[in-house]
């Protein structure tokens, strides 16, 4: 006996559970009202952030398994959607102390550039005692288009 599921809505979390469902061996159908490409939803647009710098650790873990499935999905499409940019945040030295903790909570490595070191790096730019904490597996994350195989630019 096979098993069904109707996924109502094709953006990015309509779109991920339908995967999801696929992989676990349903057969799935995906409806979404608009043609693809539009520029009507919440999840359209040239580009997404993806990170893994969070205060809580629970995020930082959910978003480090995220990680994982975007790579399965690029390997099961043979297409690059994520492209690891690092990614830098800012902020006073205390703020920045939760994310540190939370990327270390699950070995992940950052950085801390001081006040001057922020201020030599391009398009960075800081006002009085605000520090930056540099992050490497932050991401952009490029949107699957029809014809484009989720290239870049493309």
């Amino acid at each position: 006996m096979s098993r069904t599921a109707i996924v109502v809505g094709g953006g990015v979390i309509g779109s991920a559970a339908a995967w999801r469902l696929a992989v676990r061996g349903l057969d799935v159908t995906l409806l979404e009202q608009f043609e693809p490409g539009h520029t009507l939803g919440s999840s359209y647009g040239s580009s997404r952030i993806f990170r893994l710098a969070y205060p809580d650790t629970l995020y930082t873990s959910l978003a480090l398994s995220a990680l994982g499935l975007w790579r399965e999905l690029e390997e099961e499409s043979g297409s690059e959607v994520l492209t690891l940019t690092g990614g830098v945040d800012h902020g006073p030295e205390h703020a920045l102390q939760p994310l540190r903790d939370s990327l270390a909570a699950v070995g992940q490595a950052s950085g801390t550039l001081d006040p001057t070191e922020a201020a030599g790096c391009a398009g960075v730019r800081v006002a009085g005692l605000w520090y930056a904490l540099s992050v490497v597996a932050a991401a952009v994350r490029w949107p699957c288009r029809p014809g484009s195989g989720g290239a870049p630019g493309s």
